[in-house]
C-alpha cells in the first residue's frame, strides 16, 4: 500500500442518503471553493476475486457461518499525518482519500477514535450520494473503537473539521465490498446479501401482526461479513437501555459491529431497504454457550427516528408454546419473518440446551439469520437462532429443521457474565414474563387497526372462490365493542359488515368476510375499519389497505415442458427444478457441463401449478460475465412460457397447467455419493464414495471461508486426512472433482 496524490477531485450534488446516528452540518470544504483540488490518497490492495468466488461457494450454505460481502485488509492511517491540512476562517480542514479500485463500497475501522470539543468528522463518497456525519464529542466511545459502515463506491474522502489539538483518528482496518452491494440496490438485492425465494418479507401480510417486534431486530456486520442478527430486549425497569440480545457463537468483537435497524422492504415483493439507521458498536455483557446466547449494550441507545422497540421476553421455559415466529435477516438480506404453527420442543444439541423447530411451514432461516429471536405465540422472546438444516430450495423451503437456544435456560447462571438476569431484571422482581414498549411510541385511546388478511392462498392456480378473513387489532387503550366494516372485491362493494364484541387493549380478532369470486389475472380487497364505538377513529392511518393477488392463468396443452439450458463457464454453480405447490420435486437438473446446451422433457399432471426454478450459488447468474447462458421453457407445441439469463442468486416462475398433454415421466440421474465421517470426530476424517475409484480434491474451511486444509486424491475408494491440527468448532469441507463437487458440515472436537 501507499500513499499517491491525485490531480483533482470533482463533486456533484449532496443526497440525504444519512447513516449511523450523526449530529448534522455538512463539511466545510462544500461551503467554500478556495481550497486545493489536490489531496493525498491511500491506495488499497487489490483482491483476488477468483479467490473469493471459491471460498463463497462453500461459505454460503451454511447459517453458522457470515455472508460476506466484503474483504477485510488490515492497515495502519494516522490520518491526522497522511491527511492533508488547510485553514478556512481559523478552523483546520484535513482530508484524506481512500480508494479501492472496483470496489462496490468501502467501510472502515478507527481503533482508535476521539473528537474533541467542536470539531466535527464526516465520511462521503466522491459523488456524495453516500455521507456520513457529522461524528463529534458525543461519538466518542468509551473503548475508543469506532467503526464506520458502508459507503458506495470505490474511493470516499475522510474530512476533519476543528482543533488539531486532542484528535485521535486512526484507522485499522479497510474493508472492500466486492459483491452483494450498493450499485445493485434498486434492482436486484440488499446491500449486503440476497436470500432464497422461499422467505417471506417482514412487511408481507403475513408480517402485519408482527410490526412492533420487527423494530427491535437488527442485522449485525463486522468488517466484510453480515454477521448475524439480533434483538433489542426490554428489561423491568422499562428505562430504554439499549441491551441486545444475539446468540454466542456470533461473538467476535461486539465493539467493531455496527447493528443496522428497519433495513427491510417496503413491500411484500421488494427487495431493498434502507441502511441510515445504524449504531456503532457495543459492549459484551454476558454470554454462555449452555444456551448459545450473548447480551450486548449498545453504545448509543436508538433515537426517535429509529422508531425503536424493545422485545419482551418470557423465562418461564414452559413447553406450553403453542406456535412461533422467527424474524431474522437471511444471508445479509433485508428483514424476513418465518412461522411454525406447531409446538416446538425442549432439545439438547451437544451440551446447548434448545427449542426445536421440527419445520417451518412458512419461510424459513439462513445463514445471517443467527442470533434472531424468536417469538412464541404471544409476541415475547423465548430464545435466539442457534443453528440447523432448514434452507430454500426454490420458492419452498426443504422442510428441515432449526434450533434456538433457550431463553428460560440463558436467565440464569453462576454470575451476572453468563446470565441474563442480572441485566434485565436489575431490580430482581422476578417476573416470569414482560412485556415489549416502544418509547416513542404514541398510544391513542381509541384506535382500530388492520392487521392483515388470512385464508388467502400464497399461491392460487385456478379462478374459484375463497372466504378470506381480516384482522382486527385494537391498538387503542380503550375496549373496543363495534366497528363497521366497508370494503370491495375487484372494486365492487360489498355489503358492510357491523363487527360487535369485546375487544381489549392490543388484542385482535379474525373477521370472516363474504365469498370472493376471484379471476384469473389480478385480484383486489380494499377495505376500512370504521367509527369503533360509533365515534371518530383516532388514528384512521392504519384503518385501511389495499391488497392485490394474482391468480394464475392457465396454459392449455403443455404437459410436455422442454427445458432448455444454456450453461455458462461455471456450470457447477447452476442446478434447476420443478416442484408442486407442496414443494413435491417433479424434475431436476443433473449434471451440468459448462457452456453446452442441455434439454430435458418433464411430463406433469393435470391442471394445477408448477414452480419452475433455477439457481446460481454464486449470485451472478448464466451471463454474461463468465459466458452467455441462458434458459428457456416451451410447452408440447412450442410456445414459450418463461426465459431468462441474467439473474442474481435465483429466478422462479410459476405455470398454471390445464388440459395438458401428459408424456413420459424423465428417466433421473444417477448421482454420485459420499459417506463421512466419524462427525464429530477428533483425529481424522475418512471419505468414502460409492463407486470403485474416483479423483477429488478436499478442502476445509473454518467459518470465515478461510482454507486450513487442502489435499488432491487419484482414483481412490476412500480418502482419509488427519484434523488433529484444528481446533474445536465447526468446520465445512469440500469435495471438488470432474463433474461434482460435494460440501459437508463437521465438528471438529
Amino acid at each position: 500500500m501507499r500513499i499517491i496524490v491525485v490531480i483533482s477531485l470533482c463533486f456533484s450534488f449532496l443526497s440525504s442518503a444519512f447513516a449511523q446516528i450523526n449530529h448534522g452540518g455538512e463539511p466545510l470544504s462544500w461551503s467554500t471553493s478556495s481550497l486545493t483540488e489536490r489531496l493525498p490518497v491511500y491506495l488499497m490492495n487489490s483482491v483476488n476475486l477468483e479467490k473469493l468466488r471459491s471460498e463463497d461457494a462453500v461459505q454460503d450454505s451454511y447459517k453458522e457461518a457470515p455472508f460476506r460481502f466484503g474483504v477485510e485488509q488490515e492497515v495502519s492511517i494516522d490520518f491526522m499525518a497522511s491527511s492533508s491540512s488547510e485553514k478556512y476562517k481559523g478552523t483546520s480542514i484535513r482530508r484524506l482519500i481512500i480508494e479501492s479500485p472496483e470496489a462496490l463500497s468501502l467501510s472502515l475501522l478507527f481503533d482508535s477514535f476521539y473528537m474533541p470539543p467542536g470539531a466535527e468528522l464526516f465520511i462521503y463518497n466522491e459523488s456524495k450520494t453516500e455521507f456520513k456525519g457529522a461524528f463529534t464529542i458525543e461519538s466518542n466511545p468509551v473503548s475508543k473503537v469506532f467503526p464506520v459502515g458502508l459507503i458506495a463506491g470505490e474511493r470516499i474522502i475522510i474530512e476533519y473539521n476543528g482543533t488539531e489539538s486532542g484528535a485521535e483518528l486512526h484507522i485499522s482496518q479497510l474493508v472492500h465490498g466486492y459483491r452483494s452491494v450498493m450499485n445493485k440496490w434498486e434492482e436486484q438485492r440488499g446491500p449486503f446479501g440476497n436470500s432464497g425465494a422461499c422467505n417471506i418479507n417482514i412487511n408481507c401480510p403475513q408480517g402485519d401482526v408482527w410490526q412492533e417486534q420487527k423494530r427491535s431486530v437488527a442485522l449485525i456486520v463486522q468488517g466484510g461479513n453480515a454477521l448475524c442478527t439480533g434483538a433489542l430486549v426490554n428489561n423491568t425497569q422499562q428505562d430504554g437501555i439499549p441491551y441486545f440480545l444475539t446468540a454466542n457463537h456470533c461473538l467476535g468483537t461486539p465493539g467493531t459491529w455496527v447493528y443496522y435497524f428497519s433495513h427491510e422492504s417496503s413491500s411484500c415483493s421488494g427487495n431493498t431497504g434502507p441502511t441510515n439507521h445504524s449504531i456503532s458498536g457495543g459492549i459484551l455483557l454476558s454470554n454462555n454457550a449452555n444456551s448459545d446466547f450473548a447480551l450486548i449494550q449498545l453504545n448509543q441507545s436508538p433515537p426517535e427516528s429509529f422508531q425503536p422497540f424493545y422485545a419482551g421476553w418470557d423465562k418461564s421455559d414452559a413447553t406450553n408454546v403453542t406456535s412461533a415466529v422467527g424474524i431474522h435477516h437471511p444471508s445479509g438480506d433485508v428483514k424476513k419473518i418465518c412461522f411454525e404453527d406447531n409446538p416446538p420442543y425442549h432439545q439438547q444439541i451437544t451440551a446447548t440446551q434448545v427449542w426445536w423447530i421440527d419445520s417451518w411451514d412458512s419461510g424459513v432461516t439462513e445463514a445471517g439469520s443467527s442470533g434472531s429471536p424468536l417469538f412464541n405465540q404471544t409476541g415475547r422472546i423465548i430464545g435466539q437462532l442457534f443453528g440447523g438444516t432448514a434452507a430454500c430450495e426454490g420458492s419452498t423451503n426443504n422442510g428441515q429443521s432449526d434450533y434456538y437456544g433457550r431463553f428460560g435456560v440463558s436467565w440464569s447462571g453462576l454470575n451476572a457474565s453468563l446470565r441474563l438476569r442480572d441485566w434485565l431484571d436489575p431490580g430482581n422482581i422476578n417476573l416470569s414474563t414482560l412485556n415489549g414498549f416502544g418509547p416513542f411510541d404514541i398510544v391513542y385511546d381509541l384506535d382500530a387497526a388492520q392487521s392483515g388478511f388470512t385464508d388467502i392462498p400464497a399461491v392460487i392456480c385456478t379462478a374459484g372462490t375463497i372466504l378470506p378473513k381480516v384482522r382486527l387489532r385494537n391498538n387503542g387503550l380503550q375496549t373496543i365493542s363495534s366497528v363497521n366494516l366497508e370494503y370491495s372485491y375487484n372494486t365492487i362493494a360489498q355489503e358492510t359488515i357491523n363487527w360487535t364484541g369485546s375487544l381489549a387493549s392490543s388484542a385482535q380478532v379474525l373477521v370472516e368476510l363474504t365469498p370472493f369470486q376471484i379471476q384469473d389475472g389480478v385480484n383486489s380487497i380494499e377495505l376500512d375499519f370504521l367509527d369503533p364505538n360509533g365515534m371518530i377513529d383516532e388514528n384512521p392511518s392504519n384503518n385501511g389497505t389495499l391488497y392485490t393477488f394474482q391468480v394464475e392463468n392457465g396454459v392449455a396443452g403443455i404437459g410436455h415442458i422442454e427445458v432448455r439450458l444454456i450453461t455458462d463457464q461455471y456450470a457447477e454453480e447452476t442446478s434447476w427444478k420443478i416442484t408442486d405447490t407442496n414443494g413435491t420435486l417433479i424434475a431436476e437438473s443433473g449434471l451440468l457441463n459448462n457452456s453446452q446446451l442441455n434439454v430435458t422433457t418433464v411430463s406433469v399432471p393435470l391442471d394445477a401449478c408448477y414452480n419452475f426454478t433455477i439457481t446460481d450459488t454464486y449470485g451472478d447468474g448464466i451471463c454474461c460475465e463468465y459466458g452467455n447462458g441462458s434458459y428457456t421453457l416451451k410447452d408440447f407445441y412450442g410456445g414459450i412460457l418463461a426465459t431468462g439469463s441474467e439473474f442474481e442468486f435465483t429466478e422462479s416462475h410459476i405455470i398454471s397447467i390445464s388440459d395438458s398433454y401428459l408424456g413420459i415421466p424423465p428417466t433421473p440421474i444417477p448421482e454420485l455419493a459420499f459417506q463421512i465421517g466419524p462427525n464429530p470426530t477428533i483425529e481424522s476424517l475418512n471419505v468414502y464414495f460409492n463407486r470403485d475409484s474416483i479423483s477429488t480434491s478436499l478442502r476445509i474451511y473454518d467459518l470465515l471461508g478461510r482454507v486450513q486444509l487442502e489435499e488432491a486424491f487419484n482414483d481412490q475408494e476412500e480418502i482419509s486426512v488427519s484434523v488433529a491440527h484444528l481446533n474445536y468448532g465447526l468446520y465445512f469441507v469440500e469435495l471438488n472433482g470432474e463433474g461434482y463437487r460435494k460440501v459437508f458440515k463437521i465438528l471438529k472436537k
